[in-house]
């Protein structure tokens, strides 16, 4: 299973720890290039990170090409129960787990 954590400024993100996903809170003012340095050194391939993260950092993620793979998913989007199940299916597949 792929090292994965969840980038959000959220204190409380009850989907994304229901995957026993490492949930990082991030200060609203992080540095985006000391961050991927931390996750480059805890070996993470995949950080999701929360619309709010990307917004606040936008122009870094957009261009960054590097090892990381960073991941838009909203867990607070406000969608049918249906995009709710499809999207958990995915973000399980993605870090390795098996949902029915």
């Amino acid at each position: 299973m792929p090292n994965v954590v969840y980038l959000t400024f959220n204190e409380k993100e009850p989907m994304m720890a229901s995957f026993g996903m490492e949930i990082k809170v991030l200060n609203e003012n992080f540095d985006a290039t000391k961050l991927v340095r931390e996750l480059n050194i805890q070996h993470i391939e995949i950080a999701y990170m929360s619309n709010d993260v990307y917004k606040a950092q936008k122009s870094f993620f957009t261009d960054y090409q590097g090892n990381l793979t960073f991941i838009l998913f909203d867990s607070n989007d406000p969608t049918s129960n249906l995009a709710k199940r499809r999207l958990k299916d995915v973000l399980a597949s993605s870090i390795g787990i098996q949902t029915r």
